[in-house]
């Protein structure tokens, strides 16, 4: 797995969108991005929104003391990682309208408006998923009021290696 682990104690350096950006610029050479929290100061939902861009994971104590407790979650974490390099892309039906994305599981995040390109496709990193956690997201859709009965919104196609197989 391919990590950047970011250790932070809240104080604003005053390039949160600059940090934002390059997380984006990470996430796209496969690179999966961890915070630590450590403080009361600092702040929860800038460091959910640096790991968010490549699946990432924030662990945090206010607690200065506990922040050795965050480093073994975040390891033992990375040993149970067992799927690298995941991507999901979805492929809309014609007339659909894609809207805005949300995680939902394991953490939760607001992804930002999916915007599809001319072959009507959306694609997002993952980047490495554990062992037994589950990965869930919410898109929001606009169908063609002028039809009616059941039909196929979206094609999803999900993509991975398995570095202990040898599988891609």
């Amino acid at each position: 797995a391919r990590v950047i682990i970011v250790l932070s104690d809240g104080e604003d350096n005053a390039c949160k969108s600059d940090v934002i950006a390059k997380a984006v610029e990470a996430s796209e050479y496969s690179i999966q991005i961890f915070a630590v929290g450590i403080g009361e100061a600092y702040e929860a939902d800038f460091l959910k929104a640096l790991v968010c861009s490549g699946g990432g994971r924030l662990f945090g104590h206010a607690e200065v003391d506990r922040v050795k407790e965050a480093f073994v979650d975040l390891a033992a974490a990375l040993s149970n990682v067992v799927v690298t390099q995941a991507t999901i892309e979805l492929e809309f039906a014609h007339g659909i309208l894609a809207g805005k994305a949300y995680k939902v599981s394991p953490d939760q995040a607001y992804l930002g408006h999916v915007r599809p390109g001319v072959d009507r496709r959306y694609k997002r990193r993952l980047g490495n998923i554990e062992r037994e956690r589950q990965h869930q997201f919410l898109v929001r859709v606009r169908v063609p009021v002028n039809e009616i009965g059941s039909r196929r919104l979206a094609t999803v196609r999900i993509q991975y290696d398995v570095p202990a197989l040898a599988l891609r």
